[in-house]
Formats: structure tokens, sequence, C-alpha cells
């Protein structure tokens, strides 16, 4: 019977070790492990004292690669991970029942074969590190980039927070994640029903998408046929009505009381909304290597619910006392009337060229914030649509992106000479770059040519 043992023994550790040369061989991660099983797979078939312990090292340190792989889902490797860690404990029991004179070698050719499974299936990964399949992802951690172009024009530091580089191009991509996610989660939604006028859309087809959500989206007719065929390329329903987003609004939220299944989705109205949109803010500390906090931050404000979201951000990382400018284009400034007035203040009719700030008026949720935020909030809504796109263009000129004129007129605030006089008490100021999903070549130049701005204005001077 021992002499069975023997050969189990001496079978196992051999075939092993063949194992281990092969992934050491074939399929190399660190030059330093495979060397470290070349040498332990030759001295298990030499049966050398001392190589189950070498060989049980290379194989812990080869499954703890195998983890670190399967941390990420887009490898979808924790298979392996719980294998190896089976493996580990079956080939410990295996030994110490057949009481073999050599149960850590055992052990060792045991997790070296769980090694060469787990590399073996690790082989769709280049070696490069490039991964073959990735997982679509919702949202991202957007850059915080310097800008040594405009610091220098404002003589003080400016940041620019990208998240024009979400998934969709857009900041709603925050949001709608947050909340659609929600819905799903907590009250197993199947469908919902957005409005609006581009960008919001756009995240919740993308979005809906990634959560195998049925989307549909009312857009108004002044929507871009660019943003209309990108939401449609996610599989979303569209549907055109109306002159302007609340006619669009109205049917959406008439499509929703007739679907009892169905959940409406506001573009910028809704709590988990906002709190998706303060990750912003989170991200920026995270991101902040300054000695003091920014003492200034810029972005563009149509319905509310960005600036909603960084002042919440604001107060949870106790940035108080930052001050937020709010910029709007003079044709779509419900925000600015609302400051004026101290109440919700509704604008007739949207006339700006700057379609995604097209709310007539501002979520109720956002005049809290400025009451908490009294004497730190100003309202810029004089910026006219050729200032917006004319920062949008000279904006490509400095960083080669292209934005909207929703957010140039954020950007504005720091091109044109009659708004950055107010900055000039701020010694670090981040500008929220809001998006650009619906921007290409073609429409700057229609934008160019609509507000009367010359042909060549792509070498336009910052006068």
């Amino acid at each position: 019977m021992r002499s069975v043992e023997r050969d189990l023994t001496l079978y196992v550790s051999n075939a092993a070790a063949v194992g281990l040369l092969i992934s050491a061989v074939h399929f190399p991660i660190r030059s330093y492990i495979s060397q470290a099983q070349i040498i332990s797979a030759v001295a298990v078939m030499a049966r050398i004292p001392g190589a189950g312990m070498l060989g049980a090292v290379a194989a812990v340190v080869g499954i703890k690669i195998i983890r670190d792989d399967a941390s990420n889902p887009s490898c979808k490797q924790g298979k392996w991970k719980k294998l190896a860690v089976a493996g580990t404990a079956g080939a410990l029991c295996l030994g110490l029942s057949l009481r073999t004179l050599r149960p850590v070698t055992l052990a060792a050719s045991t997790l070296s074969a769980v090694f060469l499974i787990g590399r073996w299936s690790a082989n769709s990964i280049p070696r490069q590190g490039i991964r073959t399949h990735v997982q679509p992802t919702m949202t991202i951690r957007t850059p915080l980039l310097y800008s040594p172009v405009i610091s220098n024009k404002l003589g003080r530091k400016v940041y620019l927070k990208l998240d024009n580089l979400q998934p969709t191009g857009s900041f709603k991509d925050r949001g709608m994640s947050r909340y659609l996610t929600y819905l799903k989660t907590e009250k197993k939604a199947t469908r919902v029903i957005s409005s609006s006028g581009g960008n919001a859309g756009h995240a919740v087809a993308y979005v809906g998408k990634c959560l195998g959500l049925r989307v549909t989206v009312v857009v108004p007719k002044s929507a871009p046929q660019m943003m209309v065929d990108k939401i449609k390329s996610h599989g979303a329903e569209v549907t055109v009505h109306g002159d302007a987003w609340p006619q669009a609004d109205e049917l959406a939220r008439e499509m929703v009381a007739k679907d009892p299944n169905a959940h409406y989705i506001s573009p910028f109205d809704h709590p988990k909304i906002w709190e998706g949109h303060s990750t912003m803010i989170d991200e920026i500390k995270s991101q902040w290597d300054e000695k003091y906090p920014p003492s200034a931050i810029i972005c563009c404000v149509g319905g509310g619910g960005l600036l909603t979201g960084i002042y919440q951000g604001l107060d949870r990382v106790g940035w108080t006392d930052t001050t937020v400018y709010a910029a709007e284009t003079e044709g779509a400034a419900s925000f600015a009337e609302s400051y004026k007035q101290g109440k919700l203040a509704k604008i007739d009719k949207i006339r700006s060229i700057a379609t995604t700030l097209g709310a007539t008026q501002v979520s109720p949720g956002v005049l809290e914030g400025m009451r908490k935020h009294d004497g730190k909030t100003y309202a810029i809504g004089d910026v006219t649509d050729k200032e917006a796109v004319k920062a949008c263009v000279t904006f490509l000129k400095d960083h080669r992106m292209l934005v909207e004129p929703a957010c140039g007129a954020a950007l504005s605030v720091l091109y044109t000479e009659r708004h950055r006089k107010m900055l000039d008490s701020h010694e670090s100021i981040v500008a929220v770059v809001c998006g650009g999903g619906g921007a290409d070549l073609p429409t700057l130049s229609e934008w160019v040519a609509k507000v009367g701005l010359s042909k060549t204005t792509l070498e336009i001077s910052d006068s």
C-alpha cells in the first residue's frame, strides 16, 4: 500500500512539474516567477529535498497574480481564484491523509497544476496587459487638468475638470448612472421614459443599455439630429415632440402616466441625480494637490442638476468657502432670473444657441443650495451666444477638445475680459468642462456662422 501511495505521489508531482514548466515557458507573466517555476519543477522531478517548499512559494505568488487579475470584472477570472483556494486546501488534506513523507511537495505540485489552469485562462489577456474584452462602464473618474495657457491669461492657477470625457461626452452620466441603478435595484424597474434636448437623453439611453432597461427618450424638434442618432444607437426608442424641451417633457410625463411599468426620468430634477453629480467634487478633492481648497468653481447651469450636485459635494468635503460661478447664455438664463428674484422664476422661452441649457425654470433644489451658499454664489446670465461659441473655438485651440455652447458659457467666464475681472480675487479656480457630446466640426462651423463669427475664427485672438 505504501508503494502505491509513493507512486501516486511521484506521479502527481512529476505531472504537475511538467505543467509548471509549460506554464513558465508559454505563459510568462513575471520573469522571476517563471524562473522559480522552472527551478522548482526540475527540483521536484529530481526529488531534491525542499523542492516542494520552493514550488509552493512559486505557486502561491503565481496564484496572487491570478487573484489580482480576478479583481477586475472585465477579466472574469474570479472562478480561478476560488479554484486556487480550493486546490490548496484539497492538496494539503490529501497529502496528510495519505501520510506521505512529502505532503508539502504534493501540495506544491497540486498548487502548480492549479496555477497552470489559471494561467491558461488568463491567456486571453495579452502580455502587454491590454485586455481583449472590456465591459462598458457607466461612468469614469475624469482628469483634473492644470491649464497653463488659461492660467497665463488670468495670472492665477486654473484647473479643468474634464467631464466631457465621460462615456457619452457629458457629466450627465454621473447622475443618470446613480438614478437608474437605484431604480433597477430598489424599484425593480424594467422601463424608463425621459425627456431631453440631448445630453441627458443620451446618458439615459447609454446607462439604460448597460443596465438592461428599455428606454424611451422624448426629444424636442430643436434636438440636433446627431444627438438623436446617438440616442438611437444605444437601442433606445426616440419620439420627437414639441418645439422646445418643456413640450417634450410634458409628453414624456403623459406616457409614464399611461404605463404602470414605466418610470419617469427628469433630465435634472431628482435627488439621486444630484447625488451622482456630487461625486465630481469628491474626485476633485482626491485629485487636488494645492495647500488650500479651490477658491472658485465655474460651471454652466441649465435645469440646475449639476449646480445642485456641486453644492452638495462642497458641503460634504467641507469646502464651504469656495465661491461658485454659475453661467448661462442670456437667452436661457432661468437660474439668473431666479437668483435675481430670490425665488423660483420662469422665463417664457429659450432664445439661445445653447439648446442643452433649455430649461425655462430651474429645479427647486438648486435654490436651497443657493441660499445655503449665500454670498458664495454668483449667477452670470448675460453670456451672449457669440461669446459662448467663441469660447468653444478658443478652447479647441488651447486644449484640442470640442465642447458645446452650454459648456462654452462657463468657459467664457475665463476667456471674456468683462467676465474674468470678477475672478481677480481668486488664487485657484476649477472650471467644469461639462460636455461635448453634441459637438463636431461641421456643427461647430454652423454655430460659428449662426452667431456671426468669421469663418477664419479658428485663428481668433483673445480680444
